[in-house]
């Protein structure tokens, strides 16, 4: 008998330390990938998420078998036995509780950081699409000036320059590529996909201004919704709790009462540090994402001036493919910064309790 179970042990640990397998790797990926399927697939692959269950699980049967030997609740100075026991039940249920907490938080840690790396990679695709523009515009630059070179309408000095945007253009480029292949290689890693896999990403992240909030609510929601927090806020109810049956010196008692006080008033201070600096760095993306809207549109309108001057032969293509990549440039600009918005927001909901992914996006 003892056999059969080291062999299950064993069994176990190495189906355990095998690698997670692919989802049909690219044959799924081939169709499109939303950003809550991202979220199912990562939820579904996680290993850490399925530890925490697993300690749930343990932490209720230790609860269950601290319970037991419990058999009323002490009120007063009782003997060590029966304050043990006692002091083992409260143990073991907040045990049980943070493991409950520790659950969600890992639940919504995870959608977290799929929210995160899948809009680095579709801000590497736009930063890719503005590269690409303006090594279109340096090719035409370079082509131009060998062309006035050959008919003496432009200084040969001027010619380093001109290759010199044009060989930074090429390798802008290259570094665009590689920081593409590098998000989705972690967005990848992150669903189970294999790392050369390059999924179409089919949801559109909106972008939606936080608005205006009250710190000091906040802070206290994510004060409730943080799992260090608040056992730290349950460890002073036990050290109370302590204190009224405890047969212990009363001074010792009553310094680990203060101790456990002041733990949790440094974890709530940190945390609501935290919470704070997180919705200024939330307010300064909107604050830039306003100005970033206004050069897009300034963008625009002289493209469209370019090609007009361009129609009428006032312009060369040169001119039409400078505003081109200035259009680009500032579309690149503001879809940064609205990722970037949504990465935040989500930290933001998930530090303060809400949902990680809601109304976020719309798919395509």
């Amino acid at each position: 008998m003892r056999r059969m179970t080291a062999l299950w042990i064993l069994a176990s640990f190495i189906i355990f330390c095998l690698p997670l397998p692919a989802f049909a790797a690219d044959g799924a990926a081939s169709e499109g990938l939303t950003l809550q399927e991202a979220v199912d697939r990562a939820l579904e692959l996680s290993r850490t998420l399925k530890i925490a269950e697993k300690e749930k699980k343990i932490a209720g049967e230790q609860r269950e078998k601290a319970q037991e030997a419990v058999t009323y609740t002490p009120i007063g100075f009782v003997n060590e036995q029966i304050q043990a026991a006692y002091a083992a039940l409260l143990q073991a249920e907040l045990n049980y509780q943070i493991k409950i907490k520790t659950l969600k938080s890992v639940e919504d840690s995870i959608k977290q950081e799929v929210v995160e790396k899948y809009c680095a990679v579709l801000s590497a695709k736009e930063a890719l699409k503005n590269v690409e523009k303006s090594l279109k515009k340096a090719k035409w630059d370079r082509y131009a000036s060998m062309m006035q070179l050959q008919v003496g309408s432009l200084a040969p000095i001027n010619e380093t320059s001109i290759d010199y945007a044009y060989k930074k253009a090429e390798s802008d480029l290259e570094q665009a590529k590689e920081k593409l292949n590098k998000a989705y290689v972690d967005l990848n890693s992150l669903i189970g996909l294999s790392p050369k896999s390059r999924p179409e990403l089919v949801s559109n992240v909106r972008y939606e201004p936080l608005g205006e909030v009250s710190i000091d609510a906040e802070v206290s929601r994510a004060i409730s919704n943080s799992v260090n927090v608040w056992a730290a806020l349950q460890a002073v109810i036990i050290e109370r709790q302590d204190l009224r049956m405890t047969l212990k010196p009363y001074e010792i008692e009553k310094i680990e009462v203060e101790i456990a006080e002041l733990t949790a008033a440094e974890a709530e201070k940190e945390l609501g540090k935290q919470l704070v600096l997180l919705y200024h760095d939330i307010k300064t993306i909107e604050e830039g994402m306003t100005a970033a809207e206004k050069a897009v549109a300034v963008a625009e309108d002289a493209l469209r001036a370019a090609k007009l001057r361009y129609e009428v032969g006032a312009a060369v293509e040169g001119d039409v493919l400078k505003a081109e990549a200035d259009l680009e440039a500032a579309k690149s600009t503001l879809a940064s910064l609205k990722y970037a918005h949504a990465t935040a927001v989500s930290a933001y909901r998930n530090l303060t309790g809400r949902d990680v992914l809601p109304d976020l996006t719309q798919d395509n």
